[in-house]
Parts: C-alpha cells; structure tokens; sequence
C-alpha cells in the first residue's frame, strides 16, 4: 500500500507537523530536574547547545556568595549533552 491508496483525509493525519520549540517547552521540560531559575537554566540550555555549533559559541559566568548552588543548574544541564555525568 502506498502512500497514493490512502484516502486524501488520512494523508494528512500520516504527515508530521513540525514546528519550533518554543523557550517555555524548553524550560517545562528542563524543570524535570531543576524545578526553579527559569531564566538561568533556560540560558545555559542554549548556550551548552551553542556548543556543537560552529559559529556563535559562548561562555557564561554564574556569580553569587559561596554555598548558593552555582554549580548546579551547569553539572544537571551537562549530563543531558554528556556521555560521562558527574
């Protein structure tokens, strides 16, 4: 059976809709394991993702009192893009 034997309404149900992720799924879907921060986790998201990119790759810096958790949100965001987790 081909896609051409399939009547007209059920080829639309058989094609993918794609879209872009928006910022917000992204940070839903990242508050699996960081429940607050929006913002700082979303933006190291997206800047660990700049990464494996070539071009506009960039650098962070977290500044806080000792003890805050600075580190946090960088090592929990590493080991979705690392083989090795902390």
């Amino acid at each position: 059976m081909s896609l051409e034997d399939v009547e007209p309404e059920n080829q639309e149900e058989n094609k993918e809709v794609q879209r872009p992720t928006t910022l917000k799924e992204i940070g839903e879907v990242l508050s699996t394991t960081i429940m607050q921060d929006e913002k700082n986790k979303t933006i190291t998201f997206l800047t660990l993702l700049l990464t494996y990119i070539d071009e506009d790759q960039i650098n962070i810096g977290f500044s806080a009192e000792s003890s805050t958790g600075k580190s946090y949100i960088p090592i929990e965001l590493s080991c979705i893009f690392l083989e090795k987790t902390f």
